[in-house]
């Protein structure tokens, strides 16, 4: 994260709302909390939001980073992990085929799949679709 990055947030008393930002501050004092490294940062509001604002609102923060060009995504519920392998299923034939998968990055309900895939796959997003076997058939 550095100062200058573009941000959007919504607050946890009115979700629907996105309100734009700025990273203005960093605070070098690392927080570690169950194991996690966190660090404080300031965003601030590039437009005045239509909601007001309060101390010790939560807020839920995507700041933007450097846009990846030429991935293949997927949505994040697709993405099964067993025995530490990741892997989705993919319909070849006309039939589900599991497929193991490597995921680079995360943005928000999407992984990037950086090895597994190709352009094109049909992937499930939901495993229970192909449950009942009506759906498909020999």
């Amino acid at each position: 994260i550095k100062i200058g990055q573009k941000a959007i947030f919504t607050l946890e008393a009115f979700p629907s709302i996105e309100i734009e930002g700025e990273v203005v501050a960093i605070f070098p004092k690392a927080i570690l909390k169950e194991n996690v490294v966190f660090y404080d940062v300031v965003v601030k509001c590039l437009k005045s939001p239509s909601v007001m604002l309060r101390p010790e609102m939560t807020a839920n923060v995507s700041i933007f980073l450097k846009p990846r060009e030429d991935v293949l995504v997927v949505p994040a519920r697709s993405v099964k992990k067993a025995g530490g392998i990741n892997y989705v299923y993919v319909i070849k034939d006309k039939k589900p085929v599991r497929c193991e998968v490597r995921i680079g990055w995360k943005q928000g309900r999407f992984l990037e799949i950086i090895e597994g895939l190709d352009e094109g796959d049909e992937v499930l997003e939901d495993h229970s679709d192909w449950e009942e076997e009506e759906l498909w058939p020999e």
